[in-house]
């Protein structure tokens, strides 16, 4: 199938070579840089290996990393601008993650192995986050994806040796705030500053009311618009989503089209904010400008302000939580509520309800549920059984 040898049998000095025929029957070479014996013996037993499984594409019919992940990016963005299941933000997020693959850019798909990975992985952890070192080999698994769909690779070594690469360990369980805390943050949403004016605490309060209890996202507090509330029938339908890079749009997925039950909180917080609630008015507006809230003002401005003013800061002014806790906030009481992990997936707008256990899986009472099962099932148990 593969046979190693000289290049040039009558010169000592001559390079070895891995000679094969692919699955097309067309003859191939290998050299290997450094010209030697074993490193041509290990191409030729890969090779084979490739070939049997029927997983070999030939290096000149390849790419490299870095030029396979421009296509993908190009193809990203093309998705991206006729709204196939890609946003701007994600395009982003994914450019973001591309330019951290310099150092195996150059390296074809199909050489590199599962210590490249691991290196690679180490080196990242050195200075990011385990979330963007994450990020970045999911966006290098992508490549493979996009690769393969365009015969350049057949292989997604990225997905292959996964299982056996120390990746940074998941974020802790979700932090929630505490009752009180949420208290404090209410309190302060709503407190006037003096000199200000009315509608900007009114607007800070519906904020951190909506987020808490009905676990929006930012981008769906920031594109809330007055035709998605009917305070007749106490439920909030989101619809749309605000993005600095998108702009409106619609959710990503159609688990995030959803219809948020409106509490009494919530009502109050809505019915303060003076309005003519015309449909295409946004509810959370601009203090006087009646434009929308940016999704980076919401976190960086309103959030911080809040956070500071009940406490919940550092010294700096680095608030204790993101504004995303109130969702984790939102999901965690509903739980407390007895609403059933399905429930909780369809108010919060998770994909799958296996998202909702990942992340708050830790707040459901498993062994309280567990207890009462097997507590029925041995009563029933008993129950078939006569007595001695």
């Amino acid at each position: 199938m593969a046979s190693v040898r000289k290049r040039d049998p009558k010169d000592p000095n001559s390079p070895w070579v891995c000679e094969y025929t692919d699955a097309k029957g067309k003859r191939r070479r290998y050299t290997p840089q450094t010209g030697l014996k074993k490193d041509a013996d290990a191409f030729r037993r890969k090779v084979e290996g490739e070939l049997e499984r029927g997983e070999h594409v030939a290096r000149s019919q390849t790419d490299t990393i870095g030029v396979a992940g421009e296509a993908w990016l190009r193809d990203c963005e093309k998705r991206a601008r006729v709204g196939d299941r890609m946003t701007k933000s994600t395009v982003a997020m994914y450019t973001s993650c591309f330019k951290r693959l310099g150092p195996i850019g150059g390296k074809l798909l199909t050489d590199i192995t599962r210590d490249d990975l691991q290196s690679f992985v180490d080196d990242l952890g050195e200075d990011l986050s385990g979330v963007t070192v994450r990020h970045t080999v999911m966006a290098l698994g992508l490549i493979y994806d996009y690769a393969i769909a365009a015969r350049e690779a057949k292989r997604n070594l990225v997905r292959d040796y996964k299982s056996t690469t120390r990746l940074p360990a998941k974020a802790n369980r979700v932090i929630v705030p505490s009752q009180a805390e949420l208290q404090a943050l209410l309190r302060a949403a709503r407190e006037r500053a003096p000199g200000e004016r009315p509608l900007a605490a009114q607007v800070r309060h519906a904020m951190v009311a909506i987020g808490m209890f009905g676990g929006l996202r930012r981008g769906e507090m920031c594109g809330l618009k007055w035709d998605c509330v009917d305070l007749d029938r106490s439920v909030i339908r989101v619809r749309r989503s605000l993005s600095r890079l998108d702009g409106l749009k619609e959710p990503k997925t159609t688990s995030g089209v959803r219809d948020v039950p409106i509490v009494p909180q919530v009502a109050a917080a809505l019915r303060a904010i003076p309005s003519n609630r015309e449909p295409e008015e946004y509810v959370l507006t601009v203090t006087g400008g009646g434009g929308p809230i940016s999704p980076n003002d919401m976190s960086n401005l309103y959030w911080r302000a809040i956070c500071a003013k009940a406490g919940l800061a550092d010294e700096k002014g680095r608030p204790k939580y993101k504004l995303h806790s109130l969702r984790h906030a939102a999901a965690s009481l509903f739980i407390a509520s007895g609403l059933s992990p399905l429930h909780v997936k369809t108010v919060i707008g998770h994909a799958s309800v296996q998202t909702t256990l990942n992340i708050y899986g830790h707040l459901f009472p498993e062994d309280e549920a567990i207890r009462v099962a097997a507590t029925g099932i041995a009563a029933r148990f008993d129950a078939t059984v006569q007595p001695l």
